[in-house]
């Protein structure tokens, strides 16, 4: 059977609305406001790192996710919006060209790639 790989790329305005979502279901609230920055990190693992300067004055606050609770944030958001993700695909995050993006392979053993 084919090996199959797909590419799902996130841009920075879908990222904000992860972490917003992430936050929500950890019961933290992101205060209203305007985003002073947003960066994608992949040492080791994808991170993103971003502040938000609250509506009103105030310190910015900076907002971090990376790991599995990035990853899981990202697929709760493609489940959110009907992103058809198959269950027996193995996903991870990368990052190409300074964008986020959630890759899923299917029918790949580890033969057919390889020891590298």
């Amino acid at each position: 059977m084919s090996a199959e790989f797909r590419h799902i790329f996130f841009n920075n305005g879908e990222l904000v609305r992860i972490l917003a979502m992430h936050a929500k279901r950890q019961a933290a609230k992101l205060p209203s406001g305007a985003v002073l920055g947003l960066k994608i990190a992949s040492d080791p693992e994808p991170m993103v790192r971003g502040k938000i300067a609250p509506d009103g004055g105030g310190t910015p606050i900076s907002i971090e996710l990376g790991g599995k609770e990035l990853r899981s944030a990202v697929i709760a958001y493609c489940i959110a919006q009907r992103i058809p993700l198959p269950a027996k695909g193995v996903k991870r995050l990368d990052v190409f060209n300074k964008r986020l993006a959630l890759v899923i392979s299917m029918n790949v053993k580890e033969e057919r790639l390889g020891k590298v």
